[in-house]
Protein backbone atom coordinates (compact mmCIF):
# COMPACT_ATOMS: atom_id res chain seq x y z
CA UNK A 1 0.00 0.00 0.00
CA UNK A 2 2.85 2.59 0.54
CA UNK A 3 3.59 2.30 -3.37
CA UNK A 4 0.04 2.84 -3.94
CA UNK A 5 -0.15 6.04 -2.01
CA UNK A 6 3.24 7.56 -3.36
CA UNK A 7 2.17 6.54 -6.95
CA UNK A 8 -0.89 8.44 -6.05
CA UNK A 9 0.34 11.63 -4.50
CA UNK A 10 2.68 11.48 -7.94
CA UNK A 11 -0.76 11.50 -9.76
CA UNK A 12 -2.04 14.27 -7.96
CA UNK A 13 0.97 16.11 -8.01
CA UNK A 14 0.58 15.97 -11.92
CA UNK A 15 -2.79 17.47 -11.79
CA UNK A 16 -1.85 20.47 -9.62
CA UNK A 17 0.99 20.72 -11.76
CA UNK A 18 -1.29 21.20 -15.04
CA UNK A 19 -3.56 22.92 -13.26
CA UNK A 20 -1.04 25.94 -12.33
CA UNK A 21 0.31 26.13 -15.54
CA UNK A 22 -3.01 26.72 -16.95
CA UNK A 23 -3.56 29.51 -14.25
CA UNK A 24 -0.11 31.09 -14.36
CA UNK A 25 -1.39 31.87 -18.46
CA UNK A 26 -4.14 33.82 -16.86
CA UNK A 27 -2.68 35.57 -14.61
CA UNK A 28 -1.82 38.39 -16.66
CA UNK A 29 -5.75 39.47 -17.02
CA UNK A 30 -4.86 40.68 -13.50
CA UNK A 31 -3.31 43.37 -14.58
CA UNK A 32 -5.48 43.93 -18.05
CA UNK A 33 -2.24 42.29 -19.95
CA UNK A 34 -2.72 40.78 -23.26
CA UNK A 35 -2.67 36.84 -23.17
CA UNK A 36 -2.45 34.60 -26.46
CA UNK A 37 -6.36 35.19 -27.58
CA UNK A 38 -7.39 34.22 -30.37
CA UNK A 39 -9.56 36.49 -32.76
CA UNK A 40 -11.22 33.94 -34.25
CA UNK A 41 -14.28 33.45 -32.09
CA UNK A 42 -14.60 30.06 -32.31
CA UNK A 43 -12.50 27.99 -29.56
CA UNK A 44 -10.45 25.12 -31.36
CA UNK A 45 -12.56 22.27 -29.82
CA UNK A 46 -10.06 19.29 -31.13
CA UNK A 47 -7.13 20.97 -28.85
CA UNK A 48 -9.68 21.29 -26.20
CA UNK A 49 -10.59 17.79 -25.98
CA UNK A 50 -7.11 16.75 -26.51
CA UNK A 51 -6.21 19.02 -23.22
CA UNK A 52 -9.53 18.05 -20.92
CA UNK A 53 -7.74 14.00 -21.53
CA UNK A 54 -4.48 15.28 -21.29
CA UNK A 55 -4.59 16.82 -17.62
CA UNK A 56 -7.47 15.70 -16.12
CA UNK A 57 -8.55 12.12 -17.97
CA UNK A 58 -5.47 10.45 -18.05
CA UNK A 59 -4.53 11.70 -14.75
CA UNK A 60 -7.28 10.96 -12.60
CA UNK A 61 -8.10 7.49 -14.62
CA UNK A 62 -3.89 6.48 -13.88
CA UNK A 63 -4.72 7.60 -9.65
CA UNK A 64 -8.36 5.51 -9.63
CA UNK A 65 -5.78 2.20 -11.20
CA UNK A 66 -2.71 3.45 -8.56
CA UNK A 67 -5.87 2.63 -5.77
CA UNK A 68 -7.77 -0.03 -6.76
CA UNK A 69 -6.12 -2.14 -9.68
CA UNK A 70 -6.12 -5.59 -8.89
CA UNK A 71 -5.38 -7.47 -11.99
CA UNK A 72 -2.07 -7.57 -13.87
CA UNK A 73 -3.96 -5.66 -16.91
CA UNK A 74 -5.05 -2.91 -14.84
CA UNK A 75 -1.39 -2.22 -13.61
CA UNK A 76 -0.10 -2.54 -17.28
CA UNK A 77 -2.57 0.20 -18.17
CA UNK A 78 -1.26 2.19 -15.49
CA UNK A 79 2.08 2.33 -16.88
CA UNK A 80 0.69 2.82 -20.14
CA UNK A 81 -0.74 6.11 -18.84
CA UNK A 82 2.17 7.12 -16.86
CA UNK A 83 4.73 6.78 -19.66
CA UNK A 84 1.86 8.67 -22.50
CA UNK A 85 1.80 11.25 -19.26
CA UNK A 86 5.14 11.26 -19.26
CA UNK A 87 6.17 11.78 -22.88
CA UNK A 88 3.54 14.69 -23.26
CA UNK A 89 5.32 16.75 -20.40
CA UNK A 90 8.66 16.28 -22.47
CA UNK A 91 7.31 17.21 -25.14
CA UNK A 92 5.80 20.01 -24.32
CA UNK A 93 8.49 21.04 -22.44
CA UNK A 94 10.65 21.88 -25.54
CA UNK A 95 8.34 24.86 -26.37
CA UNK A 96 10.45 27.02 -23.77
CA UNK A 97 12.78 26.67 -26.04
CA UNK A 98 10.54 27.89 -29.15
CA UNK A 99 8.50 30.27 -27.07
CA UNK A 100 10.20 30.82 -23.77
CA UNK A 101 7.96 32.37 -20.94
CA UNK A 102 10.11 32.69 -17.67
CA UNK A 103 6.54 31.63 -15.50
CA UNK A 104 6.84 28.34 -17.16
CA UNK A 105 10.12 27.89 -16.23
CA UNK A 106 9.44 26.88 -13.21
CA UNK A 107 6.33 24.66 -14.31
CA UNK A 108 7.44 22.56 -17.55
CA UNK A 109 10.86 20.72 -16.02
CA UNK A 110 8.84 20.13 -12.44
CA UNK A 111 6.02 18.61 -14.53
CA UNK A 112 8.68 16.80 -16.78
CA UNK A 113 10.68 15.12 -13.24
CA UNK A 114 7.21 14.40 -11.99
CA UNK A 115 5.94 12.34 -14.94
CA UNK A 116 9.21 10.55 -15.38
CA UNK A 117 9.65 9.91 -11.68
CA UNK A 118 5.77 9.01 -11.40
CA UNK A 119 6.53 6.39 -15.06
CA UNK A 120 9.58 5.11 -13.23
CA UNK A 121 7.70 4.18 -9.94
CA UNK A 122 4.50 2.76 -11.76
CA UNK A 123 6.60 0.77 -14.04
CA UNK A 124 8.60 -0.97 -10.41
CA UNK A 125 4.81 -1.62 -9.31
CA UNK A 126 3.71 -3.71 -11.99
CA UNK A 127 7.15 -5.42 -12.21
CA UNK A 128 6.04 -6.56 -8.39
CA UNK A 129 3.41 -9.05 -9.47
Amino acid sequence: MKENLKISILWVAVIAGMSAHSLIEMIPLFWNADIAISNEGVAPMPILVMMAIVSFTIPVIGLLLSLYAVKRWHKIVHVCLAFLLALFCAAHCVELITDFELPQLFIHPMLVVLSVTLAYEAWKWNRKI
